[in-house]
């Protein structure tokens, strides 16, 4: 079977957690497009369908890209492969507003069209559909990945809340995977694994609220983490975790 002409090929998965994503910077496309190199499928950009996770998770930085005039937008740029194999939250930053659909030079992230959530945080966004790409183009927003982990011993009907303070929008975060997490450093306690929740944030002042029966829930550990920061400077920086009021019994083995 014939392979279609890639130029870049993104994968969703970084191999180590440790890893920075990819920077796409200062190349020239050329010969890409099945006009000019008879090639069906060839595209400059593409995020790949071979995927052991759909979880897309590299920060990727796009930049100072040159392209054949007359190449549509579908032939620079594509998230569809990926789509159909079922990679969800692709987020491709695009520095300098290289592929802005609009053709002016105004920067944001190119979006998988499955990223139905940044309005509840950013009124008043406006993302541009890009013309069979299976993706969006976002101006002016900056994005960056929070991950956050709790010990697995929670509840299985806990709701975990993701609010923003000043836009007032929140959604309902669900699990997407279970990380194994040694913790030999600790006397109390050693932690096999942690159920994980991962979402992909515009810059905001974001706090998290674990509920089991409608109250406030506090479980055994919580960790956040940030995904590699983006180019563009105004990406979340931190997340509060709503604590439960203090009950004076419960601390009494403290003292």
């Amino acid at each position: 079977e014939e392979q279609p002409l890639i130029g870049v090929e993104l994968h969703a998965l970084l191999s180590e957690k440790i890893m920075r994503g990819p920077t796409i910077e200062d190349i020239r496309f050329s010969y890409f497009g099945t006009a000019a190199s008879g090639c069906e499928q060839s595209i400059g950009i593409e995020v790949s369908d071979e995927v052991t996770d759909t979880h897309f998770e590299p920060q990727t930085h796009m930049a100072k890209l040159k392209f054949s005039t007359d190449l549509p937008l579908y032939e620079k740029v594509s998230l569809c492969r990926a789509r159909e194999s079922g990679v969800d939250a692709i987020f491709l930053e695009d520095v300098d507003g290289t592929l802005n659909p609009t053709g002016q030079a105004h920067p944001g992230f190119i979006v998988s069209d499955d990223h139905n959530q940044l309005d509840k945080f950013v009124p008043n966004l406006s993302c541009m559909n890009m013309l069979d790409t299976c993706a969006r183009y976002c101006p002016n927003i900056c994005l960056r990945t929070v991950r956050i982990a709790i010990d697995s011993s929670a509840p299985s009907n806990l709701v975990v809340i993701l609010s923003e303070k000043s836009s007032g929008g929140k959604i309902e975060l669900k699990p997407i995977n279970v990380l194994t997490i040694e913790r030999d450093n600790l006397d109390t306690a050693k932690w096999s694994n942690s159920i994980l929740y991962e979402q992909v944030l515009p810059g905001g002042d974001y706090a998290v609220t674990f509920l089991f029966n409608g109250k406030i829930y506090w479980p055994v550990f919580v960790e956040v983490a940030y995904g590699e920061a983006p180019r563009c400077k105004n990406h979340v920086k931190s997340i509060g975790i709503v604590q439960p009021p203090l009950v004076p019994d419960q601390c009494s083995v403290m003292a």
